[in-house]
């Protein structure tokens, strides 16, 4: 369900990124990702 939140918030390309990495890692680009987007929205 994160994944919606990278098409609204407009951050594709850090999702691109991050699967090329660790999945660790593409868990904290989500929560970075969500805490842009809560501003974002705000």
């Amino acid at each position: 369900m994160t994944y919606p939140l990278y098409i609204v918030a407009g951050t594709g390309r850090n999702h691109l990124i991050s699967r090329r990495d660790s999945s660790k890692n593409h868990r904290n680009d989500v929560l970075n990702d969500i805490g842009s987007f809560a501003v974002f929205r705000s």
